[in-house]
């Protein structure tokens, strides 16, 4: 991999010969596929300033699948095209932020932020319903974050542990 920036003491951007992104935090032992290509990976940084609204700090949902469009179309999430590439996708509207990713070697997966969990809730529940999902990962500081997951189990959707949020290695669906 080459080092595109960063530093020892901040988070590094990794370039991998597929042309994948990839950040590396050693400080909090984060390592995540970012996007498909330098360009998009540029594009998303210059756009940033428009996704303060939803920080880090807002609750995180992952759904391990590959659905290019579905859920961004079903909840009218419009694409950033120019934060987009063939292996990943950025999608924002004022009520989610909605990444599809499908790093290499690794599982595809949705990851949707909101302002708040209780947003979050009808997406659980149609991807039971359009996808049967089985498995969600959940991370967030949002006290209702209890009400997200049991509303996930009682889809009969298990609830992994999301930690920091962001990618996560394929072995982690295993669980």
């Amino acid at each position: 991999m080459i080092c595109l920036g960063g530093g020892p003491e901040f988070e590094s951007y990794l370039r991998d010969a597929t042309g994948a992104i990839w950040l590396c935090d050693v400080a909090y032992g984060h390592f995540g596929f970012v996007c498909g290509s330098t360009i998009s990976w540029l594009e998303r940084i210059a756009f940033n300033s428009h996704l303060d609204a939803m920080s880090h700090e807002s609750p995180l949902l992952t759904i391990p699948l590959r659905a290019w469009h579905d859920l961004p179309g079903h909840f009218n999430v419009p694409l950033v095209p120019e934060c987009s590439d063939p292996r990943a996708r950025l999608y924002v509207s004022s009520t989610y932020t909605v990444w599809e990713s499908a790093p290499p070697h690794s599982t595809p997966v949705v990851e949707l932020r909101a302002r708040s969990s209780r947003e979050l809730i009808p997406v659980v529940q149609w991807a039971k319903r359009h996808w049967t999902t089985t498995k969600v990962a959940i991370s967030g500081s949002d006290e209702a974050l209890t009400e997200l997951s049991d509303t996930a189990r009682h889809e009969h959707i298990q609830v992994l542990d999301g930690e920091t949020g962001g990618w996560k290695a394929t072995t982690f669906w295993d669980n």
